[in-house]
């Protein structure tokens, strides 16, 4: 929730608070938050709120604000992180929490872009923000500009190689878990391996939607939700109820599939909102349908 740069407070060092976070990378070389059709300009920042104008933004009752991390590990549950990261300075009100901050004032200190994204989208960024580095090595921009420690901030329990191990591990286990739910129903329930098998991995989709709440990732907790339903509906009388109950499952993974993709490309023409980037992409499956 930020506008465009409305206050002179260029230059704030005394006080500021080093964070990181990612932006979808537009074909015009803007970085966009990942629900928002105005990018961040070259200069400071200003939040606003969307929902209530008459409150300055961060306000601790609502959700307003320039959100960034305290560490990188946090930024891997937002889908554009895989090509670009930024490290950000905030200042004037800020809001503490576990991961990382909400603040009133926001500049782009330093920008990591994948070697996925091609130079002349990576120049197109150098041009819109000249005074802001573009790196490729991501591990030397975080040395060069290292993140303010907070108190208040929780250390990740996973490092980013241990948290990349554990998505492949899920990964793994959905296609298990896809495979199993579609054995005929009379061999998971009738039989006592079937049962056992039907139930453990039962258990381990529940595991699942538990770990993508404690990781806050909406691709983890949506893939686990329809792994279990998934699941669930090899309870269906016969195999056409059955197959019937998870066409909304089908679209609902499909669609959500489709969403994280558009989130995670980089050289697109950004939409605003959640609703503009779902009828983008519904649109965009229809045609190539068609």
């Amino acid at each position: 929730m930020n506008g465009p740069a409305g206050a002179d407070v260029a230059g704030f060092g005394v006080g500021e608070v080093r964070a990181v976070r990612t932006f979808r990378l537009g074909r015009d070389g803007g970085l966009y938050p990942l629900y928002d059709d105005r990018a961040w300009t070259a200069g400071v920042n200003t939040a606003w709120c969307k929902r209530d104008a008459r409150h300055a933004a961060p306000e601790p009752d609502c959700r307003c604000g320039l959100y960034a991390y305290g560490h990188q590990v946090w930024c891997r549950a937002q889908p554009p992180s895989r090509s670009v990261l930024a490290v950000v300075a905030v200042a004037g009100a800020v809001e503490v929490a576990t991961r990382g901050v909400r603040a009133e004032y926001g500049r782009i200190e330093a920008v990591w872009l994948h070697r996925r994204v091609s130079d002349e989208l990576c120049e197109a960024v150098r041009v819109r923000y000249p005074r802001v580095p573009v790196v490729r090595d991501r591990e030397a921009l975080l040395r060069r500009f290292p993140l303010t420690g907070l108190e208040g901030y929780r250390a990740p329990r996973l490092t980013g190689r241990t948290l990349q191990r554990v998505m492949w591990l899920l990964g793994a286990l959905a296609g298990l878990v896809l495979l199993i739910g579609c054995l005929p129903a009379e061999q998971l329930i009738t039989s006592r391996f079937g049962a056992l098998v039907w139930t453990t991995a039962v258990a381990v989709t529940c595991l699942a939607v538990v770990t993508g709440l404690g990781m806050r990732s909406a691709a983890v907790g949506t893939a686990a939700v329809v792994g279990l339903g998934w699941m669930l509906t090899t309870t269906a009388q016969g195999a056409a109820a059955m197959w019937l109950s998870r066409v909304p499952l089908l679209v609902a993974a499909v669609l959500c599939a489709l969403v994280w993709c558009e989130l995670a490309a980089v050289g697109r023409t950004v939409p605003g909102r959640r609703q503009v980037i779902v009828r983008s992409v519904t649109a965009r499956l229809r045609r190539r349908l068609s």
